[in-house]
């Protein structure tokens, strides 16, 4: 049985949510609610966790705006149909509304590339959203990960070296070269890049040895 949504309370934000989002595109949809109220309505799976509008749930929260629940298994469009608003009036609010709800998602929108890459990992489809090429340079120009402490204090980088575009295909991609690997050498490969705190030197004189040499140069002088 679904969840009963009841309050606002209710919702969950998507803590693996891709869209970061932007200061100035929060903004605009603050500025949005206060001034003209919610437009697009938002979507929860059954538990009540967003699939869509974690922003404006934000906004919501803070304004402390009550819920109305429509149920649907997604074969019925669901209308949110604004009583107050007339599109026919050019200068009116309704007008002003339609800006605010495109221009938002163009300026607020901001991809978290990890969060891509660890969504292709566990097989979600984004065929079709994504060119191959919009792929590779949100993930090529991200750094290599979250950067974390090793024990002396130093700033080291815990490498995010794979992309994948199907569960198919997986490699490494170093500079300009992509290295085909299975599962499980990735798999093997980043235990022992993370284990070893490697820097960005390091990392790339690591990978360049593999290149070179295989993979075993590496796990031979691994202990």
């Amino acid at each position: 049985m679904p969840k009963e949504l009841r309050s606002i309370e209710d919702l969950q934000p998507d803590v693996k949510n891709a869209n970061l989002g932007t200061e100035r595109g929060r903004f605009l949809l603050e500025k949005s609610f206060r001034e003209l109220g919610a437009g697009r309505s938002v979507v929860t799976d059954a538990e009540g966790r967003m699939i869509g509008g974690n922003k404006a749930l934000e906004i919501a929260e803070e304004l402390g705006l009550p819920i109305e629940v429509i149920r649907t298994d997604g074969s019925t469009l669901v209308v949110v149909q604004r009583t107050d608003l007339d599109l026919s009036d050019d200068h009116g609010k309704a007008r002003q509304l339609a800006y605010f709800d495109n221009r938002t998602s163009e300026i607020g929108l901001n991809w978290s590339a990890e969060q891509i890459v660890a969504d292709l990992d566990t097989g979600v489809d984004l065929d079709g959203m994504f060119r191959e090429s919009d792929l590779r340079e949100l993930i090529e120009n991200m750094p290599f990960g979250d950067t974390s402490t090793d024990r002396d204090g130093q700033d080291v980088a815990s490498p995010w070296y794979k992309y994948k575009t199907d569960p198919d295909r997986l490699y490494i991609i170093v500079g300009e070269m992509e290295i085909p690997v299975s599962g499980e050498i990735l798999e093997r490969l980043r235990q022992m890049l993370e284990a070893r705190f490697l820097d960005g030197i390091a990392y790339k004189q690591t990978m360049e040895t593999i290149i070179t040499q295989g993979i075993g140069s590496i796990e031979s002088s691994a202990g």
